[in-house]
């Protein structure tokens, strides 16, 4: 059976519509643009509640400002985040981790400092990690404490995995959990008004 030019036009524009929607549709769930995200975990938070794609899981080299449900900010720039979700639920937040980079054991411990000091992790975890990778840096992984629950419901955790980069043998994670407090019997503060925070990502 012969097919008429008209009809193969037709099929041929079917198909660059379909291949149009469907470049449309990846760019819409792409992450790509997105360099800056202010989130504010004393609210519910969800994946649409933070303006991502509900298959997003992690973004890459992205300026972070994160209030914690004890009203702290938490802000770093060109770091990676880290999102794990409810396998049951794929657009509940359990888990939000921040990577800081690859780092010396050194400006690791620095960085351990710093961070424990602000979210009361135990400078005993901190400094017995510090020793141990100095002792032994190809196995400097692991973990350097965890803070008790923060008003509100959030915990706090800082871990040190190995980065692969022998000159900075060590990639510290900021790991905030219970994400969503409230799910578990938290309490969350009262969020602020509307003005002072965004729950979506900013395009830089």
């Amino acid at each position: 059976m012969k097919t008429s030019v008209k009809s193969l036009a037709s099929i041929v524009s079917a198909g660059l519509l379909a291949t149009a929607a469907g470049c449309a549709s990846d760019a819409a769930s792409s992450t790509d643009h997105i360099k800056s995200v202010t989130w504010d975990l004393r609210k519910p938070t969800d994946i649409k509640t933070l303006g991502l794609p509900e298959n997003t899981v992690d973004l890459p080299d992205v300026d972070v400002s994160i209030t914690l449900s004890d009203g702290e900010v938490y802000s770093a720039q060109h770091v990676y985040l880290m999102i794990d979700g409810d396998l049951q639920n794929p657009t509940r937040i359990t888990t939000i981790r921040v990577g800081l980079g690859p780092q010396t054991i050194d400006q690791a411990y620095q960085t351990a400092k710093e961070i424990g000091a602000r979210w009361h992790i135990s400078n005993s975890y901190i400094d017995g990690w510090y020793k141990d990778a100095k002792m032994y840096p190809s196995y400097s992984g692991g973990g350097a404490g965890r803070s008790s629950t923060l008003p509100g419901g959030n915990t706090v955790g800082l871990f040190m995995p190995i980065s692969g980069n022998d000159s900075k043998p060590v990639y510290p994670e900021f790991e905030i959990d219970n994400v969503n407090a409230s799910d578990l019997g938290g309490t969350a503060a009262a969020s602020p008004s509307p003005s002072s925070t965004s729950n979506s990502p900013t395009p830089k």
